[in-house]
């Protein structure tokens, strides 16, 4: 007896599932303590300025100001060191995120890359089986997911570049809904999921444009839709600037990235702190 199509995806997608839970108890038991990136402790302070009730960095108030204040930012020596407290300057979305899991330790950090890691791998699993004529597609794109490139390294990290690509592969997934005609939700839901992911990893604003281009030029109601999506990535920057007007000023500043690379600029986010911000409930 031949069993039904749906039957056998139901099977699989079990499956798939059982295969994350098993790979991810391996991640979490294999995970050996130890820094990633240089970048990490650029982002950790967020998180530990959020925890006491502030956006700089806790523990400089009051210090006569020095680059040695900086000791979090990989370039420290670019840095203006003319006010305390200091703050970090790393994209500022990571650490409300991060902030409960932030309450079991490294630990904590290092699992919420490793169920970024497993919800990417999930995602297109159930993406490419929505377009596949083949049964074993979607598990090849799944596998070469998790073990095709860097992103197990990721897992097993702090650096939160596995969550800005959970994100964005969350927001890929809502535009393709988009491109089928789906509600004006889904729009808004992806300019979400892609804002997000831009104030976690600022490259991520290259895919937020090309994201907007393919709904543009592939959703049924494309103006409407490009609306509801513009609309979608702006409003967690609207609440981005009123968090930081409470307590901080906003300024844009370019730098050139390094003596060695003469051409390369960039656009830094510098906080500039006006009083400091106190979490309701601390003194």
């Amino acid at each position: 007896m031949v069993e039904p199509a749906s039957l056998k995806e139901q099977k699989d997608f079990r499956a798939f599932l059982a295969v994350l839970l098993t790979l991810g108890i391996v991640l979490v038991a294999t995970t050996i303590r130890g820094p990633f990136s240089i970048d990490e402790a650029n982002y950790l302070v967020t998180v530990t300025g959020l925890r006491a009730g502030t956006l700089a960095v806790p523990g400089t108030e009051g210090l006569t100001p020095s680059k040695e204040l900086f000791y979090f930012d990989p370039e420290a020596f670019g840095r203006n060191a003319s006010h305390t407290p200091v703050v970090s300057v790393a994209p500022p979305l990571y650490a409300p995120i991060a902030l409960p899991f932030s309450y079991l330790g490294w630990r904590g950090f290092v699992f919420l890359n490793t169920l970024s890691y497993l919800l990417t791998a999930l995602l297109v699993f159930i993406l490419v089986r929505r377009f596949a004529t083949e049964r074993q597609t979607p598990w090849i794109a799944a596998a070469i997911t998790l073990f095709g490139g860097y992103a197990i390294e990721y897992s097993q990290g702090l650096w939160p570049h596995m969550l800005s690509v959970a994100l964005v592969t969350s927001a890929v997934y809502a535009a393709t809904r988009v491109w089928e005609g789906g509600s004006p939700w889904f729009s808004v839901i992806c300019g979400l999921l892609i804002g997000v992911a831009t104030g976690i990893r600022e490259q991520s604003i290259i895919i937020a444009g090309l994201l907007g281009i393919t709904i543009l030029l592939f959703a049924g109601r494309r103006f409407v839709a490009s609306f509801w999506y513009a609309l979608g990535a702006s409003l967690h920057w609207r609440s981005l600037r009123h968090f930081i007007s409470s307590g901080k000023g906003f300024g844009i500043r370019f730098q050139r990235r390094s003596s060695f690379r003469p051409g390369w600029l960039r656009v830094q986010a510098t906080l500039r702190p006006a009083h400091a911000f106190r979490c309701s409930g601390r003194g």
